[in-house]
């Protein structure tokens, strides 16, 4: 199965791809953990994408779609979390499965009022070795064991940021997927447990 998450910051894009990974056996491929391990390798596109982040811009849309297709080459089946952010990075990835005669199956559509992200992104805890953000009442990573630590950058200027940069650049992905008839929309703003299980229950998976 290929699928993609789509949704503002703090709409549990992270504990959806997790669990879904988990319960449908399909690799979870997360954009901001592909540049960093890209940017650990020391090749040139990751001291190029580094220069970015080292400053706090976005990195440009043509690098990221270099490092996610080139994750995505000797795979079938995937769930892809922050990744496409944009259209011209939607476009890219349909031309890339096209290419393969892959196609999306699905995208899910994680949808929930700004306060109610803005709350969850205020108390989230991220872990410090893997990048994973768990439930709140979480005191280790239940992903690799790890410290929890707060993100410097969840504050409430910086949040709203992300959304405005969202509404702006990933928003007009809902109608993209929409008119390609793969978009499922969920109900974001209720408990972690009942998001999964609707996300299984929209999948055909339940």
């Amino acid at each position: 199965m290929n699928l993609v998450l789509l949704g503002p910051p703090g709409s549990g894009k992270g504990t959806a791809s997790a669990f879904l990974s988990d319960r449908l056996g399909v690799p979870r491929l997360v954009s901001s953990e592909l540049l960093k391990a890209e940017v650990k390798t020391g090749s040139v596109l990751g001291l190029t994408i580094a220069t970015y982040m080292e400053t706090g811009d976005l990195v440009p849309d043509d690098l990221v779609i270099k490092v996610v297709l080139k994750n995505l080459e000797n795979i079938r089946g995937f769930i892809l979390d922050g990744f496409p952010r944009t259209e011209k990075q939607a476009v890219a990835l349909k031309e890339a499965l096209a290419k393969r005669s892959m196609k999306l199956d699905k995208v899910v559509y994680l949808d929930v009022p700004f306060e109610t992200a803005k709350e969850r992104n205020l108390v989230r805890m991220v872990c410090k070795s893997c990048g994973f953000s768990p439930q709140p009442n979480e005191r280790t990573c239940p992903r690799c064991g790890g410290v929890l630590v707060r993100r410097l950058d969840d504050n409430e200027e910086t949040i709203k940021r992300r959304f405005e940069n969202y509404i702006k650049e990933t928003q007009p992905l809902v109608d993209f997927y929409k008119d390609e008839n793969i978009l499922v929309r969920i109900d974001a703003s209720s408990p972690a447990e009942k998001m999964n299980e609707n996300i299984l229950v929209a999948l055909g998976c339940r």
